[in-house]
């Protein structure tokens, strides 16, 4: 495993840790000024490897059509939008923590929880094979429309989340309003994609149960399906 990964688990870890304490003022403190050497460590490290990253890429010549491409052709100095090197450093690292495990923590989880549920990998089979003759018929418009696979990455999705956090926000300044409620600035607001999307499934599941029968019998997921 390449030591920058190992890294990352430490600071996901870390990461979700502090997440969940910033609810608790005191324990959080505490938890602040009793945070391991080891950790701090891998923190610096992961933070100091994306660093080196984001001036690699912006010292690239060759042209290279990717996200941070995007965001320097689309930059403008006069009209603000364009970021600093700070700000770059810091998505640079946000990105790269996003795409280095997120894939494979659900492709992984999926494909364990279906061997484990072999009916449900049988199904999934037969639907694939009947639906096509060759791999050059296998496009994404066509993926959409084979419901017990799109059940199943649903599925895989719920069991296996690959953002353990509700990616927070935070309220600006002068307050706002969430679905109806008003917040004051600074407030951290987050939404759990397994408990918000999926409450009907939940109130009728086994939770630790792979079921993708749950989302082809559930309704929002019908209409979601009906509209695509």
């Amino acid at each position: 495993m390449h030591p920058w990964v190992t890294e990352l688990f430490s600071y996901g870890k870390v990461g979700a840790l502090v997440a969940a304490l910033r609810h608790y003022a005191v324990l959080f403190k505490i938890f602040m000024k009793s945070i391991p050497k080891k950790s701090l460590e891998a923190s610096r490290a992961n933070f100091n490897w994306g660093v080196q990253k984001t001036h690699r890429r912006l010292n690239l010549e060759v042209h290279r059509e990717d996200w941070m491409q995007q965001i320097l052709q689309n930059s403008d100095e006069v009209s603000g939008r364009s970021l600093s090197i700070k700000e770059l450093e810091s998505n640079m690292n946000v990105m790269i923590f996003a795409e280095s495990d997120t894939c494979a923590t659900v492709l992984s989880g999926t494909a364990n929880y279906l061997i484990k549920t072999p009916h449900a990998l049988k199904a999934l089979v037969e639907e694939v094979r009947s639906a096509y003759n060759t791999p050059m018929e296998i496009t994404f418009e066509s993926l959409r429309q084979l419901p017990y696979l799109n059940a199943v990455v649903e599925e895989g999705l719920r069991m296996c989340p690959p953002n353990p956090s509700g990616l927070q926000h935070v309220v600006p300044e002068g307050g706002d309003t969430v679905l109806g409620n008003w917040l004051p600035a600074g407030v951290s607001v987050e939404t759990f994609y397994t408990f918000d999307m999926k409450r009907e499934i939940l109130a009728n599941l086994k939770r630790d149960t792979c079921g993708p029968m749950n989302f082809m019998q559930c309704k929002p997921f019908q209409q979601v399906r009906g509209a695509a």
